[in-house]
């Protein structure tokens, strides 16, 4: 199935916003010290995201 997407839609990319959500719950506006630190952190949080947060991602995955 071929779905036409403008030159920038972050509304429609799922990846964007799986970003978005990753952000506001792995990172939480905290500042990590030095990059393996915050990498730590995404990893925690993308290992627990199917979990923790499974009906608010199913939602978010859509193409609705």
């Amino acid at each position: 199935m071929e779905l036409f997407l403008p030159s920038y839609s972050p509304n429609l990319n799922l990846i964007e916003r799986l970003r978005k959500f990753m952000k506001k719950k792995a990172l939480r506006g905290k500042h990590y010290p030095d990059f393996a630190t915050s990498l730590g952190a995404i990893d925690d949080g993308l290992n627990r995201v199917h979990t923790d947060h499974r009906e608010t991602l199913a939602s978010l995955m859509t193409l609705k």
